[in-house]
């Protein structure tokens, strides 16, 4: 079974082991689809005459908190967009009918963001198109989600997702 062997909030090894393997360790089992992902993580190593293909460089703890600084930008990336919206609502250039109908379709997307989720707030947001809630608006929110992704998630392919105007919602 693979397994992640997880010792004080830090991912060690990555492989077929058992708890007899390591008794003070954690093991946490892993798809092959989870391990494959987790492994693209990894680097090799070899100690105490056991090659361990697994040692993940990423700390449990510090991938914590780097969810909780996406948490923090999504929240603010969700502000700047209601603040996108409302402002023109409360200007009087668009109607609360228009204000109300891009704030209820963003909602996908602004779960996604308020969770951290940078990718799936693009997957939303690119499924929701430019058609509601403006041209302008989708391509600096596409463009502001793929800088962020970059940041956040450097092993992400980033592809062209923006539209022309003469591009239709799919």
């Amino acid at each position: 079974m693979l397994v992640a062997v997880v010792y004080l909030n830090t991912v060690y090894a990555l492989g077929e082991f058992t708890q007899e393997d390591h008794p003070q360790a954690q093991l946490i089992p892993l798809t092959q689809e989870e391990f494959e992902i987790v492994s693209s993580y990894t680097v090799p190593r070899y100690e105490n005459g056991v090659f361990y293909d697994g040692i993940v460089l990423v700390n449990i703890d510090n991938e914590k908190g780097q969810n909780y600084i996406r948490i923090d930008v999504g929240q603010y990336l969700h502000s700047e967009f209601i603040g996108s919206i409302r402002i023109p609502y409360l200007m009087g250039t668009i109607s609360q009918e228009t204000y109300l109908s891009r704030k209820t379709a963003f909602e996908p997307v602004r779960n996604e963001l308020l969770a951290g989720d940078f990718e799936n707030a693009k997957v939303k947001l690119t499924a929701l198109g430019s058609s509601v809630i403006g041209l302008d608006l989708y391509n600096s929110f596409i463009q502001k989600i793929d800088t962020l992704i970059s940041e956040y998630y450097p092993n992400y392919n980033i592809t062209p997702t923006q539209q022309r105007a003469t591009s239709k919602k799919v």
